[in-house]
């Protein structure tokens, strides 16, 4: 297990500013023993409970033949409802989002987006 299980971290770009306070949380839980798999969290320090985005990284079934073993990482929207899943396949990711889960097209300044709701 991780000796630093919990930390305190600030934007990447704010660490060469000492004085920068840190902003957010992260959290790692890791059974790669037990279970095999690793549990991380992001989240402010002072915010909503929703504000949190969290993953499960682990060896699963390749949902294209329901046989091979491969790397993926499910991204929930909270503790009780996952959103997605990403695996490797090869050369590619393939994305499997949940029943209920839908894609939206958001239009920003650097390009399109998904939002995932």
């Amino acid at each position: 297990m991780h000796p630093l299980e919990s930390v305190q971290v600030k934007h990447w770009d704010a660490y060469a500013d000492s004085a920068m306070p840190f902003t957010h949380q992260m959290d790692i839980a890791d059974q790669r023993s037990s279970h095999g798999q690793l549990f991380l969290s992001v989240g402010s320090l002072e915010g909503h409970l929703d504000d949190m985005l969290s993953a499960t990284a682990e060896v699963s079934t390749n949902p294209e033949n329901g046989v091979d073993q491969v790397p993926a990482i499910h991204i929930h929207f909270d503790s009780n409802s996952m959103a997605f899943s990403a695996f490797k396949v090869g050369d590619r990711i393939l994305l499997r989002l949940e029943e209920g889960v839908s894609l939206t097209r958001v239009d920003t300044p650097e390009g399109p987006m998904y939002a995932v709701d």
